[in-house]
């Protein structure tokens, strides 16, 4: 089913629920660990800015998320 919000026109009066523009940017870093072959630290963190935005209406307002992870190639 189509997930239908509110109708966020300036014709409507008392409408809830629309969504607002926004800008984000994210970030990715990759360091290769010297002496482990194979072996990558990245550190991923989106909506670097920590900009409150929902991108759909009726759910949560987000912000910033940061996720570390260790690679191995073999």
């Amino acid at each position: 089913a189509v997930f239908v919000g509110a109708n966020c026109t300036p014709a409507v009066t008392g409408a809830t629920g629309c969504v607002q523009d926004y800008t984000l940017a994210d970030l990715l870093l990759g360091y290769k660990v010297p002496g482990i072959k194979g072996t990558t630290v990245q550190l991923d963190v989106e909506n670097l800015f920590d900009t409150s935005y929902q991108s759909f209406p009726g759910v949560p307002v987000v912000g910033r998320m940061a996720l570390v992870r260790v690679k191995f190639d073999f």
